[in-house]
């Protein structure tokens, strides 16, 4: 897991390693000076479509189909207004 914020942006990407992991949501502490207002999702370069919402001090995104990783996937989110 990495996340970096710049200049107001909050971007994480999770990679994995080893085995399967299935997701209808995810779940990302909102990090300080950034506000967002939607989502931008990619697994290994391919853009997924995702729900987004605030709540709590967090960003949720749910996936309508749900989305399922594999080891050596690596999926990376963009926070931006």
């Amino acid at each position: 897991f990495e996340q970096k914020v710049e200049q107001g942006r909050q971007a994480d990407t999770i990679e994995l390693r080893y085995g399967q992991l299935a997701l209808n949501e995810l779940a990302f502490a909102k990090a300080t000076q950034v506000s967002a207002r939607q989502a931008k999702v990619d697994v290994d370069g391919k853009s997924i479509d995702v729900g987004f919402k605030e709540g709590s001090g967090r960003y949720i995104l749910s996936f309508a189909k749900g989305l399922k990783l594999k080891a050596g996937q690596t999926i990376n989110i963009k926070f931006a207004q």
